[in-house]
């Protein structure tokens, strides 16, 4: 074989080597189970609550939960906000489904990795996330699947659902969710709807957790809202 076809040959092996981790990293794939119905997230009768509307820009609690549903030792948290931002839609629509970018401005991801995607509507992650205030600590390690719906088109509008597919430490039995977006004027100026609900279920209590759930779980989600508010106004200039 002459010098230079061996050289091609041998380059494009290691490439093939480092490029196969990627691509199975994102192969091909479809949603195996349906997203979680979370109606409430949508906005309704596209009339904007009057909390929202004055306080443009601070995330409005909406409701929220810590406790034991089942009585079985388990711990829930679930929390609702919403708000609008003078921010582009299509700035949160980047930054919300970008999702191996998570850990550059989210601040409990530590990382993230899509396993796999059909391109369009569904997407497989796996994410590690890290929760530490005052006395109390953990890391959590779990894959997600998410559900996108794109009616920027026809509503103005786009979501992303996300439910547990699997919790690789086994900390939780369940973590479902979502994010909506909805295009609106105010004062004749494009504003953006925002509205976030997330609800976790540990499988058991930690010691500590309940308690900074209960004094730091609300300051958290107001914290993702306007994490993701910064990174979408960074990517709209």
């Amino acid at each position: 074989m002459p010098r230079q076809s061996f050289i091609i040959v041998i380059i494009s092996a290691v490439v093939v080597f480092f490029a196969t981790p990627a691509l199975f990293a994102q192969q091909q794939c479809r949603a195996p189970v349906s997203p979680p119905n979370i109606p409430e997230l949508a906005l309704q009768n596209s009339q904007l609550p009057t909390a929202v509307r004055e306080s443009i820009g601070t995330p409005v609690l909406v409701d929220k939960y810590v406790g034991d549903p089942e009585g079985e030792g388990a711990i829930m948290v679930s929390g609702h906000m919403h708000t609008v931002f003078a921010t582009p839609l299509q700035g949160f629509v980047s930054a919300a489904q970008d999702f191996e970018a998570h850990p550059d401005y989210l601040g409990r991801v530590v990382d993230a990795e899509i396993l796999c995607s059909d391109n369009t509507s569904y997407v497989r992650t796996r994410q590690e996330l890290s929760f530490r205030v005052l006395g109390f600590g953990s890391d959590y390690e779990h894959e997600l699947h998410y559900f996108i719906t794109d009616e920027i088109a026809s509503r103005g509008e786009f979501t992303i659902l996300w439910k547990l597919a699997e919790s690789l430490d086994r900390k939780h039995t369940d973590i479902y969710g979502g994010w909506f977006f909805r295009e609106i004027t105010l004062n004749g100026r494009p504003h953006t709807y925002v509205a976030y609900k997330t609800t976790s279920v540990f499988r058991e209590t930690q010691f500590g957790l309940r308690t900074a759930l209960n004094r730091f779980g609300e300051r958290d989600i107001r914290n993702v809202i306007l994490d993701i508010e910064a990174e979408a106004a960074r990517r709209s200039r």
